[in-house]
């Protein structure tokens, strides 16, 4: 379960997106690889509104956000920017992190 405050449209479906990252499977044994999980879905999540046009949101999108400089989801965000720097797709950054192939506690990134 998930729950989003009112915000403008882009900003809710950013939000919807990453928290859909977190929920669409099981917690991950650690902090950063759980952020980085949902980073890499809202990514994907992202690509699609704004290839597709989703409810006109396509000028709205900011593939190169930064989010929290916290330490937690700068890390995790600047890990999964790097490997969908490096060629893999977002979601296959998502499916490697819940499978184990792929941990930021780690650094497994051959997958």
């Amino acid at each position: 379960e998930i729950v989003i405050k009112q915000n403008k449209l882009d900003v809710v479906m950013l939000v919807i997106g990453h928290e859909l990252g977190h929920v669409l499977s099981h917690p991950l044994g650690n902090m950063h690889d759980e952020e980085a999980k949902a980073f890499s879905f809202e990514l994907a999540w992202m690509k699609a509104i704004k290839q597709n046009n989703i409810a006109n949101l396509a000028g709205n999108i900011n593939i190169d956000f930064q989010p929290a400089n916290n330490g937690l989801h700068d890390v995790a965000f600047n890990f999964v920017k790097k490997l969908v720097s490096a060629g893999k797709r977002a979601m296959d950054v998502f499916r490697g992190l819940i499978d184990g192939e792929v941990s930021m506690q780690t650094s497994l990134v051959e997958y």
